[in-house]
């Protein structure tokens, strides 16, 4: 059983802008040569990449078109239909991250990849490094709370 805590890789995107999952990652996804995965910038600050296998992003789109209708809604649906990208996996369990994708996640050559219970993450290691430092006192008072 997995539990709510994934694994974190730091991986290369090389020059074509493939990724390689590591083998744990592409196991827990059972990634085959084949797969679409489907790609959602996260535009929170700091930005990253969100990672899903069709079974993931089908239960992601039909949590999110249970929610009541109205501006804010309609809006995502826009930004989803503008933004998300769907690409397919190879043999060798790489994915081609476009561009465009890169960019908006300022994702450079070196990567952190984050196995979480409803997606991949992709983070730049300084975006995420940044983003939980301040929070390192908050996780110090969980952590001796619980433990």
């Amino acid at each position: 059983m997995q539990g709510s805590f994934g694994e974190k890789h730091v991986h290369g995107i090389d020059p074509k802008g493939r990724l390689q999952l590591a083998r744990p990652v592409r196991e827990l996804l059972k990634l085959k040569k084949g797969d679409r995965l489907h790609l959602l910038p996260n535009i929170e600050d700091p930005p990253f990449l969100e990672v899903r296998t069709t079974a993931q992003w089908d239960e992601y789109e039909r949590r999110f078109l249970s929610q009541a209708p109205g501006d804010l809604k309609r809006d995502f649906v826009r930004f989803v239909q503008l933004h998300r990208e769907t690409v397919v996996a190879d043999a060798q369990g790489r994915l081609i991250l476009p561009k465009s994708l890169r960019d908006r996640c300022q994702l450079e050559s070196t990567v952190v990849v984050i196995h979480m219970s409803s997606c991949v993450e992709v983070w730049s290691p300084k975006h995420i490094e940044r983003r939980y430092a301040e929070m390192a006192k908050a996780f110090k008072h969980i952590n001796n709370t619980f433990f």
